[in-house]
């Protein structure tokens, strides 16, 4: 992954300006995603190992469900043009996520 990760502000900007799935997924991720979430997908997107990964994911379905796990793994998918594909495997298992 080579680009920098932006800032909360641009990230929700880009959420908001641009969904692949359209303007009502981009309002729930946007509603989904808060700086702290922000923050820990920055952490896995700078350090994409399996345990990083894995550790982030428990914290973000910790203190927001799958709704919160979900928004994530969509922001930082598409964010990486498929980049972050793995997560899928990686987390396998925290909360109700299944690859």
């Amino acid at each position: 992954m080579h680009s920098p990760y932006p800032s909360y502000k641009e990230m929700i900007n880009n959420i908001m300006t641009y969904s692949p799935a359209g303007m009502k997924m981009g309002l729930i991720w946007a509603s989904e995603y808060n700086e702290a979430y922000h923050d820990l997908c920055k952490i896995m997107y700078e350090n994409f190992t399996e345990d990083k990964c894995r550790r982030m994911g428990v914290l973000i379905y910790e203190d927001g469900g799958m709704d919160a796990l979900r928004a994530c793994f969509y922001i930082l998918f598409h964010f990486t043009k498929g980049a972050t594909k793995p997560l899928e495997r990686y987390w396998n298992g925290v909360g109700e996520w299944r690859s």
